[in-house]
């Protein structure tokens, strides 16, 4: 069981942003339901700067997504297999990453680096490919339009 702060001590706190590892949909909905503080996902790698997608304050909350991309970064959700294609919405896939806040190379190694970018010579420029499995998108009835991406 998992412990919560005392209500006086998360009167003035308006949301949290989790990262860092998966929050399961049940986890999230709970600790919500529980402390009515909203919580934000997002996700990132050290290769792109700690974060490459996230959820606005203003977004609603969707258990489980990891939220959309921030406005510098371009994901797709690709299958490896066949030359990094596009997967339908609802398909699982590789999630992919374009951005200026994505790193350029690892240090003296060019296999992994070649290795981490192999989607770029389908998608032409600099896509980075993280190695997570998303589902793509599990949610587009939302505000904005924007795909919502749940990752597991």
């Amino acid at each position: 069981e998992h412990r919560v702060l005392p209500a006086e001590h998360r009167d003035k706190m308006r949301f949290l942003i989790a990262g860092a590892d998966i929050l399961s949909p049940e986890l999230h909905k709970k600790f919500m339901e529980r402390t009515g503080i909203a919580v934000r996902p997002g996700y990132g790698l050290t290769e792109t700067l700690c974060w490459c997608t996230g959820t606005a304050v203003d977004e609603p909350v969707y258990w489980g997504s990891i939220g959309t991309s921030l406005p510098h970064d371009e994901i797709k959700i690709v299958d490896p297999e066949n030359n990094w294609e596009e997967v339908k919405d609802g398909e699982w896939g590789r999630l992919i990453v374009s951005g200026d806040n994505v790193f350029r190379e690892y240090f003296k190694d060019s296999e992994a680096t070649k290795k981490a970018f192999a989607p770029s010579e389908r998608w032409g420029g600099k896509w980075f490919d993280t190695g997570d499995t998303c589902q793509k998108p599990f949610q587009t009835n939302n505000p904005l339009g924007v795909p919502r991406l749940r990752f597991f």
